[in-house]
């Protein structure tokens, strides 16, 4: 099964590549491109085996392939495809990806400030983050943008051009600008600065004779606890007695942020406990700030998954 799954990984992923298993015979056709050859599967019965048996197909695979060809990208697939048969949680990540899910979870990165959208192949700022480089150098939201330093940017994926303007805070660079009424293109020369992007909207609901303070958290990144707290503490200033906290379409993000953000709202008991192996470690809310007393309504729907159901949860 491990054996399979990683070789219609492969052929999912890899467009020279093409597997059709006979479960009849026990054995799997390979081709690639225009060369085929069967291998037996009746004698993976163990890891090691499977190893070796992957070992001749990825050869195969390899002296097949068109010239140039990224091998790499076919172990990731071949590995993410064994694992898919184990659970459907645990991935192995390229570099690439590894570095965009820890910006995600962090919260923050090394950037402009600016929400980008690529429209009719026009890369257009939605709008710019109050306080960035990119607002305070007077980028409007409308403004295509046709350069990044020298690169034009009309062929560029929304991704791609988001990865030319990141980078490490307090390095250089140059956005052209073709903005409506004006002749000539705009140049902005731009410092990077770190970016600190809230995942956390709150507002006070005036209810007539009581106010509830709403919270919406869209997922569980670094810092979400503090955040959450800190809209607390100020609702509360504005007189808010009750609290709505929304998880809905929250897909997750870090444990440690979901136990510090229900031990907001108790003060005792396992909020979770994770099991690894023989080991079994339970996280206890402990007495600190935030309301153990107050009425509060949980919001979740389909697209609240992971640290949001962990949340909902132990707040239940």
């Amino acid at each position: 099964k491990m054996l399979l799954g990683a070789l219609d990984s492969v052929q999912f992923n890899i467009p020279e590549v093409i597997v059709e298993p006979d479960d009849g015979r026990r054995e799997v056709a390979v081709r690639v491109n225009d060369k085929r050859e069967v291998f037996s599967t009746a004698d993976v019965d163990s890891p090691w085996r499977l190893v070796a048996k992957l070992k001749k197909i990825f050869r195969f695979v390899e002296v097949n392939m068109n010239p140039g060809a990224d091998l790499a990208a076919v172990e990731y697939a071949a590995v993410n495809g064994m694992l898919g048969t184990l659970d459907p949680h645990s991935v192995l990540m390229n570099p690439e990806s590894a570095r965009d899910m820890d910006v995600r979870t962090s919260g923050k990165f090394g950037g402009l400030g600016i929400v980008i959208r690529m429209i009719d192949r026009k890369l257009m700022v939605v709008k710019p983050m109050k306080d960035t480089p990119a607002s305070r150098k007077g980028i409007k939201a409308g403004d295509p943008i046709v350069r990044i330093n020298s690169e034009p940017t009309e062929n560029l994926t929304s991704n791609e051009a988001v990865d030319r303007m990141r980078g490490d805070p307090r390095t250089g660079i140059t956005l052209w600008i073709e903005r409506k009424g004006e002749t000539q293109l705009m140049r902005f020369d731009l410092v990077r600065d770190i970016i600190r992007v809230s995942a956390v909207e709150s507002k006070v609901l005036d209810q007539g004779q009581s106010k509830a303070g709403y919270v919406k958290v869209k997922e569980f990144s670094k810092g979400i606890s503090r955040d959450v707290a800190d809209a607390m503490k100020e609702m509360s200033g504005k007189g808010a007695t009750s609290w709505i906290l929304d998880l809905r379409g929250n897909p997750g993000g870090l444990l440690e942020e979901a136990v510090q953000l229900s031990d907001l709202f108790v003060d005792s008991g396992t909020v979770v406990t994770t099991v690894s192996g023989r080991d079994r470690e339970a996280r206890r809310a402990e007495a600190g700030f935030g309301d153990t007393t107050s009425s509060l309504v949980v919001l979740v729907n389909g697209g609240s998954a992971s640290a949001s159901e962990i949340v909902a949860g132990a707040l239940k």
